[in-house]
């Protein structure tokens, strides 16, 4: 629940400022970036490059933290991965915002520690080793 909270606090403040003009990126940019959502957090690096004045190519690469709790296959998964994605977004002028909407794909290589029959005696526990391809619609 913190995390949502959290999450939305950084998407109103995102829609309420605007840290650079309406050029958004010329030519090319590297940059920081995290990612909230329901199960875990993800960090990393993206770099978009220009390709023309509306369109832009992303790239990220970063590091998945799981935490699934009850909402995967087991009763308790939790656990981390390396990643990336490919993306392209295009620069929409809306009442004199510049809001960019794009699309992307990830591709992530996660273990997770699974548990079942938490506190009983037959309780067991294992790992899985999961991909994840995970198309993805952005509006930002």
């Amino acid at each position: 629940m913190n995390r949502l909270i959290l999450a939305l606090f950084i998407c109103i403040f995102a829609c309420t400022t605007r840290a650079q003009d309406s050029s958004f990126v010329r030519g090319a940019g590297f940059g920081p970036e995290i990612q909230f959502y329901p199960t875990g957090i993800i960090s990393g690096f993206t770099l978009y490059k220009e390709l023309s004045s509306k369109d832009y190519l992303n790239l990220r690469i970063g590091y998945n933290f799981i935490r699934h709790g009850s909402a995967g296959l087991h009763e308790d998964e939790r656990g981390h991965g390396w990643g990336g994605s490919l993306g392209l977004d295009r620069l929409v002028r809306v009442s004199r915002l510049d809001w960019k909407a794009g699309i992307r794909c990830d591709i992530w290589r996660n273990t997770l520690d699974w548990t079942n029959n938490i506190g009983q005696a037959n309780e067991i526990a294992g790992v899985s080793k999961v991909t994840v391809l995970q198309p993805t619609a952005r509006l930002a």
